[in-house]
């Protein structure tokens, strides 16, 4: 891949790896696209690195996945890279009332997300 001209899109970038990847990407002369499902940090990520593009979604649902695909399609159809950052890891027990619920969250994210996007 080459390092620089891209139109790069990161999966939940506002925050750690994909924070890291999205300044770093912007140092070499890409245009970057972080998305996540909270507004108030993709803010703060557009106020600290100038020229970020964001957009909050929640790719834990079809609607999001396909709202974020619609939206980039419209507004990006020069994208080139996608940096598949998104990912969650729950501390569960077999007692836990609420196992299901939470690994359902789990295979949403890690399973299903990344195939579909």
């Amino acid at each position: 891949m080459k390092i620089k001209g891209n139109k790069i899109l990161i999966t939940v970038g506002a925050s750690g790896i994909g924070l890291g990847l999205a300044e770093r990407f912007v140092k070499e002369n890409n245009t970057v696209i972080v998305c996540g499902r909270r507004k108030s940090r993709l803010t703060e990520v557009s106020e600290k690195i100038p020229g970020i593009i964001t957009r909050a979604c929640d790719l834990s649902t079809v609607s999001g996945r396909e709202g974020l695909f619609n939206w980039i399609s419209a507004e990006h159809d020069d994208l080139n890279v996608l940096i598949n950052n998104a990912g969650i890891q729950q501390i569960m027990g077999v007692h836990d009332t609420d196992i299901f619920q939470r690994a359902e969250e789990e295979i949403k994210i890690n399973i299903e997300a990344p195939p579909h996007l």
